[in-house]
């Protein structure tokens, strides 16, 4: 399956196959790629309190495939955890993070978001790439950490070498 039906995003076999061409493609134009990994907060609680949120997952995937290019991947990777990969370094990566918390926070105010990038090196592997995302990390460096009051958790399960964490408002206007 390419496809999950429910989001429409692409599935875990589209990235293993469409990975490898993204980074030559970026390589060989001279461009960043980055993979943005996006985790709903607690999304176990929000279906068990509001019954299955089917609608919610619907929402994000069509939130995100307005935001980004259409040269650009939305992948499920599953239940409430997606990746998108785009050619854009990791400035980009995080403006395209912004607009997605902007606009799904104002869609779905309840669910709060949780984002990590990485950004690949001149001669990554795709399995480097993503092994950079879903590498556990030992701490939080603060440095890497945008500093805002708002309600969007930091996952500690990222990856921290170069990895950027974002924490964003999930507010309409707080950006």
């Amino acid at each position: 399956v390419i496809t999950d039906v429910l989001t429409g995003a692409s599935s875990r076999r589209a990235l293993e196959s469409a990975l490898p061409r993204m980074l030559y493609r970026s390589k060989r134009r001279g461009t960043d790629l980055s993979l943005l990994v996006v985790d709903m907060d607690h999304f176990k609680e929000v279906n068990d309190q509001y019954g299955r949120q089917d609608r919610v997952l619907q929402s994000f995937a069509g939130i995100v495939s307005d935001t980004i290019r259409s040269e650009d991947l939305l992948v499920r990777l599953g239940g409430d955890e997606f990746l998108i990969a785009t050619e854009t370094d990791a400035d980009g990566a995080m403006r395209i993070a912004r607009d997605i918390v902007s606009a799904f926070g104002k869609a779905e105010p309840r669910v709060t978001l949780s984002c990590g990038i990485a950004s690949a090196v001149d001669g990554d592997s795709p399995e480097n790439v993503v092994k950079k995302l879903m590498r556990p990390c030992t701490g939080r460096n603060p440095k890497a950490v945008i500093e805002s009051s708002c309600t969007i958790k930091v996952n500690n399960r990222r990856n921290l070498q170069r990895l950027i964490i974002l924490v964003l408002p999930n507010t309409p206007g707080a950006l």
